[in-house]
């Protein structure tokens, strides 16, 4: 180690590409603060970054200590402005340097915003302080992730059954509920009471 010169020894971890969940928490909030975006210094932005972060954890992403802070979080509101035709129609450009999956989620869920905030909602409610739900050392799931991202891909699979009232699986988003009885199938409608 000591003949690897300085600079190689002080690179830093590079963050991850942004995943569904992240996405789909940031653009919920870009569409209820899309007319007066607060500053990067503000504490909503630090409340989304530190929520992002959280789901971070928890679906065992890692990064550098820039990971998804705020500075990043409002680079990220600033690259769905290239997509909202409000900001845009009077020849403003957002950040043109996003990922693919930016205009993937933006097309999903800017169409149906009460989705969205249901979604975002979802994710946020399952966001459990820090619990990881699928780490490094988690076993790999052969199951396709529900279109609401992996955290309540990976949820629906722990949840305790003493939540499985009829009440909560009711209360799943349409597209969700599809994907656990696709994708779990009988134990799922079983484990639901025989929801349909």
């Amino acid at each position: 180690m000591k003949d690897l010169p300085r600079a190689v020894l002080n690179i830093e971890r590079r963050n991850p590409a942004w995943v569904r969940d992240e996405l789909i928490l940031a653009l919920d909030f870009y569409m209820r603060f899309r007319d007066r975006l607060p500053n990067k210094a503000s504490e909503e932005i630090a409340n989304l970054s530190a929520d992002i972060n959280l789901l971070g954890r928890e679906l065992g992403l890692a990064g550098g200590a820039t990971f998804r802070n705020p500075n990043g979080v409002y680079m990220k509101l600033m690259n769905f402005r290239r997509f909202d035709p409000q900001y845009t129609k009077s020849g403003r450009v957002g950040l043109q340097r996003g990922g693919k999956s930016d205009e993937i989620v933006w097309s999903e869920f800017t169409t149906d915003p009460d989705r969205l905030a249901r979604v975002a909602d979802a994710i946020r409610s399952g966001l459990s302080g820090g619990e990881t739900l699928r780490g490094e050392d988690a076993p790999d799931l052969d199951i396709a992730e529900a279109e609401e991202g992996r955290l309540l891909t990976l949820s629906l699979l722990f949840i305790p059954s003493a939540l499985a009232t009829e009440g909560f699986c009711k209360s799943l988003p349409y597209a969700y509920a599809l994907f656990a009885l696709t994708n779990i199938g009988r134990e799922f409608k079983d484990f639901c009471g025989g929801w349909n």
